[in-house]
């Protein structure tokens, strides 16, 4: 009997990110479970990329799945001052887009552990790896019509590895992922208005 232990740490400086934080720390503990199998395990892959996925997937789909179960599940603001409505989350999600497009840089810059510690260096991990993650996953989302397909993912992991997992869920390549990423940064941006029966 496997068992793991997720430790969190956070200091939150607001309310909001009190309910949004351990919500993005849990998705990391359900992405390293699907990555703690059997089959990476014994191949000794446990932690790369392979098993995991890149940082902007890691990042990007914490921050995305983070802030639309908070948007779905109302209740959880109603002890606090603050909320999480349409507005709040299309808000954030022009600003991360707006982020990812004024650093320069493109997602392929967020992929592995090296690609991390140099946009460090640049100040820049905030802005290509989860701002430029979660516009990625945005996307992906996009094609998925809903939350529930996009966690689908997931159950092909293991089995898979990330790349193939991605490639069989999303019907494309991740180079070929990439490539429409760009051009759907160019002319997204989220709506403020709520879209009607959701």
């Amino acid at each position: 009997d496997n068992k793991y232990m997720y430790k969190l740490n956070m200091n939150y400086e607001d309310s909001i990110q009190f309910v949004l934080g351990p919500i993005h720390e849990y998705m990391h503990a359900y992405q390293t479970a699907y990555g703690f199998q059997p089959k990476a395990v014994d191949s000794n892959q446990m932690g790369q990329a392979l098993w995991r996925g890149p940082s902007w997937w890691m990042e990007g789909s914490a921050t995305l799945v983070s802030s639309l179960y908070c948007y779905q599940h109302p209740e959880l603001f109603d002890k606090i001052d603050d909320w999480w409505d349409w507005e709040s989350l299309s808000r954030d999600l022009n600003h991360r887009l707006k982020n990812y497009k004024q650093s320069g840089r493109r997602i392929t810059d967020g992929v592995t552990h090296n690609d991390w510690q140099m946009l460090e260096e640049e100040n820049l991990v905030s802005q290509v790896i989860y701002d430029g993650g979660n516009t990625a996953c945005v996307l992906l989302l996009k094609k998925c019509g809903s939350l529930q397909n996009f966690m689908a993912v997931f159950d092909l992991i293991p089995e898979l590895g990330w790349e193939t997992a991605f490639q069989k869920h999303f019907n494309l390549t991740v180079e070929e992922f990439y490539t429409e990423l760009e051009e759907f940064v160019v002319e997204a941006k989220v709506s403020l208005e709520k879209p009607s029966g959701k």
